[in-house]
């Protein structure tokens, strides 16, 4: 086995040591997770990715930031140079950590960009690196479609959508996804793109790379955004549009409990109503269904405000009254 000195990156204190490559990667891997905070809200809440996997941009990218507005839309994915497209498959092809699924996770992520999706105000997960040879790099492309050819439809939708869709399962089951409850996980992915009819999505990719790795770059605050942007455009499912109010996972038993006021008897109603603070339970309901991203326990994510202290002294009243209520079967 051949021994080598550290590669560039790695701080060895002045030590002059040769060790395997394998060898040295573990020790960048352990150097990388040594940078960051004891305790990331951030990683706990999206999931951590490798450095190695984050998306690859050319370093002479001077694509502007596309309207969040225009994102996924015919004019903004014919504005593309094939030249940028052909870079972002090639150096994404490398990046995936399946290597049995390289080309249609690159395809997916040259797709994504192609939509819009690219904003590097906001997202942490992109890395610039020197570009391919030009010509190689289309080659690279160009040889690979051969084999994809039945899948650039599909793909082109599943660029523009995948990012949707992950926002509404990390706002309301609390993250993008989760290896422990894998069947869950693609359980709900399936029903939203189900819902939207688009039941090819799933034979692209496994869900891990799907759902998680390939785009996870595109981040909560662009995803909002993008979102509450398109809610009167007809290219965003109807679906989507509706489940854009859905609050985050945290208000989950006062939203249930508002739905379960909502449903009783009027006689019952007006019985229970002089136990249980109804109203106070229903107009915070209502505050999370407006703002569900100020809600959310991450709200920091989304680049927005929290809840007042007041806001939050009421929400606090809000969950004591609805625990008060017990378990809703009782009332149903």
């Amino acid at each position: 086995m051949s021994l080598v000195s550290a590669p560039a990156g790695i701080n060895t204190g002045g030590l002059d040591v040769r060790m395997p490559a394998d060898s040295w990667a573990l020790i960048a891997n352990l150097q990388e997770v040594g940078g960051q905070d004891g305790y990331d809200v951030a990683i706990a809440t999206l999931g951590w990715m490798k450095r190695e996997h984050y998306m690859a941009l050319p370093k002479d990218w001077a694509r502007p930031t596309i309207p969040v507005a225009d994102v996924g839309s015919g004019p903004t994915g014919a504005s593309f140079s094939l030249r940028d497209l052909a870079q972002v498959y090639a150096l994404n092809k490398d990046r995936c950590p399946v290597k049995s699924y390289a080309a249609q996770f690159a395809l997916l992520r040259m797709e994504a960009a192609r939509a819009g999706w690219v904003d590097r105000s906001t997202q942490t997960e992109i890395v610039l690196v020197e570009p391919l040879h030009d010509v190689s790099a289309l080659r690279t492309l160009a040889q690979d479609l051969e084999a994809l050819r039945h899948k650039i439809d599909q793909v082109r939708s599943l660029g523009y959508l995948i990012p949707l869709i992950a926002e509404h399962v990390l706002r309301t089951k609390g993250h993008y996804w989760s290896t422990e409850q894998a069947d869950i996980y693609t359980g709900h992915y399936r029903d939203i793109y189900e819902a939207c009819l688009l039941p090819e999505f799933e034979d692209y990719l496994p869900p891990d790379l799907l759902y998680h790795q390939a785009l996870h770059w595109t981040g909560p605050s662009r995803q909002m955004q993008v979102l509450l942007a398109q809610l009167q455009i007809p290219r965003l499912p109807g679906p989507l549009k509706t489940m854009a109010s859905d609050p985050p996972a945290s208000m989950d038993l006062i939203s249930a409990t508002a739905k379960c006021i909502k449903a009783l008897r009027i006689g019952m109603k007006r019985k229970l109503s002089a136990t249980y603070d109804f109203e106070l339970i229903k107009s915070v309901a209502a505050a999370a269904e407006k703002d569900p991203f100020k809600y959310h326990k991450s709200y920091f994510l989304y680049g927005v405000d929290p809840p007042t202290k007041d806001e939050l002294a009421t929400l606090r009243k809000a969950m004591e009254a609805a625990a008060n209520m017990g378990p809703l079967s009782q009332w149903a």
